[in-house]
């Protein structure tokens, strides 16, 4: 098969509503009024949301926040697809966030785009007293699509599948916590990902926090909350936001655009 540019455009915690923490939730519809003027004329090949689009409130106030977001995310003139955070699910169903962004009605999805098979991955989301939990059902789902696909491909979940928040903790959820910001099988869904031989990188969101590592050859991108506060100002949000570039050799090149920009650049997966 041969290999062709990509170009994505990725972002992750949104937010919407109230502003709370390091989050300015209220500015986030303006932010992504401009975000889909930009990506409409940018024209990335897909636009892919990484989850916690909604601030957690109540039922009523997360259902009104979501569909104001969905409203701007139907104005993208690309493809848009999204995967759930844990914020999107405390007040509302998986089905309504799915009915609501047009996701169809499977837990979890994949989608040619290029030459790259891409993995919208949603697995258990709910934060019991011990964390976060994958089940066995999702990590066959991504297994068996890793599978059955014969091109190299991309992983997208909210929740990071590397070691960072366990060797790194950024707060007192993750300290409290070990399994706040992953989950307790990531090594087992790594070594599935390593095994199948095609897994070129996995991004997520959820620690608000930009970071990469590299284990056995797949990299491990987070991206920053889109609405996260300024270290400069305090009062205005990042906007961050990521274009994923991979060119004809394989190589990444992951851009965060916004206030607080950064630029990392990664070989080809020596495996694929």
């Amino acid at each position: 098969m041969q290999d062709h540019p990509l170009f994505l455009r990725l972002i992750t915690d949104i937010h919407v509503g109230e502003d709370r923490n390091d989050r300015i939730g209220t500015q986030a519809i303006q932010l992504m009024r401009e975000f889909v003027a930009k990506a409409n004329e940018d024209r990335p090949q897909a636009v892919i949301d990484m989850g916690d689009r909604v601030m957690q409130t109540s039922p009523s106030e997360d259902a009104k926040n979501l569909k104001k977001l969905s409203d701007e995310f139907n104005k993208l003139a690309v493809p848009h697809y999204h995967v759930h955070g844990n914020h999107d699910v405390l007040h509302l169903t998986r089905s309504v966030n799915q009915e609501l962004l047009d996701m169809g009605a499977d837990r979890s999805t994949s989608k040619d785009v290029g030459s790259y098979h891409l993995v919208f991955w949603n697995p258990g989301l709910e934060i019991t007293q011990d964390g976060l939990t994958a089940n066995r059902d999702d990590i066959a789902w991504l297994e068996n699509t890793l599978l059955t696909t014969d091109r190299p491909c991309l992983v997208f979940t909210h929740v990071p599948l590397d070691n960072e928040a366990i060797e790194n903790p950024k707060n007192r959820h993750e300290r409290r916590l070990p399994y706040f910001a992953n989950y307790p099988q990531n090594p087992f869904i790594r070594k599935i990902m390593e095994q199948s031989g095609k897994v070129v990188a996995c991004f997520s969101g959820h620690r608000h926090l930009n970071t990469h590592a590299q284990i056995n050859g797949i990299h491990y991108i987070t991206l920053d909350s889109f609405v996260k506060r300024t270290k400069d100002n305090p009062n205005v949000p990042s906007g961050a936001y990521a274009d994923l570039t991979i060119d004809r050799e394989g190589n990444i090149t992951f851009q965060v655009q916004g206030l607080e920009p950064v630029t990392r650049k990664f070989t080809k997966n020596p495996y694929i």
